[in-house]
């Protein structure tokens, strides 16, 4: 695995929350989902509801993009997407973040597994909120281009 894709899973990580984009006839939803980050297999995972519609989502239309966010660090990622409803999948993959959702917890038919893999990633790492307002002050002053911390795009 190569530093910089080191680097985009090590952020994601430390983002709770994922918006995970979709398309429903033609047209993009986003919706906030509790994620899980399996590096050796170079995938990120979602417990999800089959009553929420993302498995007939993704069956139509399986490319979707996550972008992740924490105030100075930010993350996309396209991928391709597949849903999983073996119950033993589910059950290893279980999420503690799940239980609130689901009544039966991991045996509730309700729950599916969303299996993302990424095709190409991106992520603008700031500079934190001081150091982002100084280059913007800079900026202002001087005319330069502010310095918004490192990008990288990734590809997997």
């Amino acid at each position: 695995m190569s530093k910089l894709t080191d680097t985009l899973w090590d952020m994601a990580e430390n983002i709770d929350t994922c918006m995970l984009v979709s398309t429903n006839n033609m047209a993009l939803r986003a919706r906030p989902m509790t994620h899980s980050i399996d590096r050796e297999h170079n995938l990120v995972r979602f417990i999800a509801d089959r009553r929420d519609h993302k498995d007939e989502e993704v069956k139509v239309n399986p490319d979707v993009c996550l972008t992740f966010a924490d105030g100075s660090s930010f993350i996309s990622i396209t991928g391709i997407a597949r849903i999983e409803t073996r119950r033993d999948l589910i059950a290893n993959h279980w999420d503690s973040r799940a239980e609130p959702w689901f009544k039966d917890g991991k045996e509730d038919p309700n729950a599916i597994l969303i299996e993302v893999s990424p095709v190409t990633g991106e992520y603008w790492d700031g500079h934190g909120t001081l150091s982002e307002t100084y280059e913007l002050a800079k900026s202002s002053v001087t005319g330069d281009r502010p310095d918004a911390g490192e990008h990288k795009t990734v590809r997997f």
